[in-house]
């Protein structure tokens, strides 16, 4: 249910936090500018997100859990554990997010900007614990972008990543409301954004999304995120491939052995000639020539294939035709 529902072009910037309220994601990361559904479990945090929305100061820290070696991750262990307990098992780099609607546990955030996680000071549950921003690399991308083959590589890579997002959505259906807000702001999107947005659309694993939030360096970012993208296209195409596979074969035939099919009927229909009269033989020639016209995929073809082998099934137990 945490899938990336919606991108949003333009945030309001929040005042920056010291200090702000745990949330723990067990699935995926949530990125700047992306809006996402979750399930709170825990009935102190939910009450303490209500109560930060009713003082007008609806903001959290969300951070992806750690996987843990020992166990499998589930919401009701992590809720469980609080202070020092609880942040060793957040990644340090997560997103301050603005609670956009809470109905029942289900609340629904929006990513606004980085945030690097410190040591908490307390053990209360829920847990607050201290924050600060995390900028992009900005003394290594202010001096690179002195440099005009820096920009130009930054803005080759992320045409490229432009072109691989196209195609990606193309394959996916249920990116529908996705592709609107792509196709109405992508004149607003930077090269951070966009890194941003296409590995949050990817259905990547949550490690490799998580690097992608971490990484603080433009190009780095891009490259992790183009990264994410191709591998989804590979994806496509294997299950492409698969879906293809399953269909012939579900089919009985190759679109490859058509030929040989129509020359095996051939050779059968002339083996039997002796036990048809020539109307039939006609018949039979006839039903291969339209064999050779229909596509193997299609049901005229199977229809016709499937009647031409029982009529030679039937032929094979008769005596030779008397006249």
């Amino acid at each position: 249910m945490d899938r990336v529902r919606s991108v949003l072009p333009r945030l309001r910037k929040p005042r920056v936090f010291t200090k702000v309220l745990a949330l723990p994601l067990p699935h995926r990361p949530l990125f700047p500018g992306c809006c996402i559904p979750i399930y709170v479990k825990d009935s102190k945090l939910l009450a303490a997100m209500v109560e930060k929305q009713k003082q007008q100061s609806p903001y959290v820290g969300a951070f992806l859990v750690k996987d843990d070696p020992r166990s499998k991750v589930t919401s009701s262990d992590i809720y469980e554990r609080k202070g020092e307990g609880l942040s060793n098992r957040l990644h340090e780099i997560g997103t301050l997010a603005r609670i956009t609607r809470i109905q029942g546990d289900q609340v629904v955030l929006t990513g606004h900007r980085r945030l690097v996680l410190q040591t908490p000071t307390h053990t209360y549950k829920p847990l607050k614990i201290p924050v600060m921003p995390m900028w992009i690399n900005s003394r290594f991308y202010l001096l690179n972008t002195l440099d005009d083959k820096y920009d130009d590589v930054i803005k080759a890579t992320s045409f490229e990543v432009l072109s691989t997002l196209r195609d990606v959505m193309k394959t996916r259906t249920l990116w529908t409301g996705d592709i609107e807000t792509y196709n109405k702001h992508i004149g607003d999107f930077n090269s951070p954004r966009l890194a941003d947005f296409a590995a949050a659309i990817s259905y990547s694993d949550k490690r490799q999304c998580q690097q992608v939030l971490e990484e603080s360096d433009v190009y780095k970012r891009l490259r992790l995120s183009l990264g994410l993208l191709k591998n989804q296209m590979e994806i496509h195409k294997i299950q492409e491939v698969i879906a293809t596979s399953t269909e012939e074969k579900e089919l009985g035939l190759k679109i490859d052995d058509k030929t040989a099919l129509i020359d095996k009927f051939w050779v059968r229909i002339y083996a039997n000639k002796e036990k048809m009269s020539s109307q039939a033989l006609q018949v039979m020639e006839g039903e291969v020539k339209k064999l050779q016209q229909f596509e193997a995929s299609s049901v005229e073809f199977i229809v016709t294939r499937k009647y031409l082998e029982k009529y030679l099934d039937g032929l094979d137990v008769l005596p030779p035709f008397c006249s």
